[in-house]
């Protein structure tokens, strides 16, 4: 198996568009430092964010393939919004 340089592991995984993936991975990652991993938190920031708890977990467990770039960025600036 070839390695993709730098470590995107989406391109190693053959995802077709391995960037994107990565950048979303990226997104999340820091929606996921922000909200943390307690049931109280999750649901206050679902409700920042106008979402189900439950579809907020679903993202903070790595499902984000179907949701576009731009949703998880409003997410995530909506979220820097709250804590500042």
């Amino acid at each position: 198996m070839k390695l993709s340089t730098p470590a995107n592991v989406y391109a190693d995984l053959n995802f077709v568009d391995p960037d994107a993936m990565f950048r979303k991975a990226q997104i999340v990652s820091r929606i996921q430092h922000i909200v943390g991993h307690q049931k109280t938190q999750i649901a206050s920031a679902a409700g920042v964010l106008g979402i189900a708890s439950d579809e907020l977990e679903r993202l903070l467990y790595g499902h984000f393939e179907d949701v576009p770039e731009k949703d998880l960025g409003v997410y995530l600036a909506k979220l820097l919004q709250a804590h500042h």
